[in-house]
């Protein structure tokens, strides 16, 4: 009885205020968003109390961050919450008023800082202006263009580091325009990896003979 008079006695909520709240929020697998940012977005930071944290919810903000494609939140050791994070990555340039960019998805991402996009090829053709961030666009000519991408990328290719803008303006025909400022006439969609090695082919034999 004495014991439970005890406990009775113990100031719980200030305990509760010191002991049971978050000490530490981690964030991993970033790679162009930083930590405070995702943090923030997750409504997350220390000295929250543990018992009534909604990690749920938490995840459910980091993902309204249209740069984010999938997002996980749980505890970690007594005290700590860690957020792990799957961002998406630029696939290339699209038009917006200014150079955007989006990912494989097609999922339109504003540039972290104006003016700095990732270093992939420009999209030419369509604009994108009427969009909002974190809009998925699956138009022919984003796809098409997103083919493209795909395509070129082949390791057996070594293409993708040669292509500065894929033009898919024209119905009937797509263009690509190479660093050195080769224009390749192509089809409308790539026609596999085995036809356009030909194409590797014919430009390193180009670069060989200083033409």
């Amino acid at each position: 009885m004495l014991a439970l008079c005890g406990l009775a006695l113990l100031p719980w909520g200030t305990l509760r205020r010191r002991l049971l709240v978050v000490d530490q929020v981690s964030v991993t697998g970033l790679r162009y968003l930083d930590a405070p940012k995702v943090r923030s977005r997750a409504g997350l930071r220390e000295g929250l109390d543990l018992l009534s944290l909604d990690l749920a919810r938490a995840r459910q903000l980091v993902l309204f961050e249209p740069r984010i494609r999938s997002a996980r939140v749980t505890r970690s050791g007594l005290r700590g919450v860690e957020i792990h994070v799957e961002e998406r990555v630029p696939a290339m340039v699209v038009e917006h008023g200014e150079p955007w960019e989006i990912d494989a998805d097609g999922v339109l991402l504003e540039p972290l800082q104006a003016g700095v996009v990732a270093d992939v090829p420009m999209l030419a053709g369509p604009d994108f202006s009427n969009f909002r961030a974190g809009s998925q666009i699956q138009t022919p000519e984003v796809r098409r263009g997103l083919a493209w991408m795909a395509i070129l990328s082949d390791n057996a290719l070594r293409l993708s580091g040669q292509v500065s803008e894929v033009d898919v303006s024209e119905s009937r025909l797509t263009r690509l325009v190479l660093l050195d400022c080769v224009r390749v006439v192509a089809p409308v969609w790539p026609n596999g990896a085995r036809q356009l090695s030909g194409l590797w082919v014919t430009l390193a034999d180009l670069t060989a003979k200083g033409m």
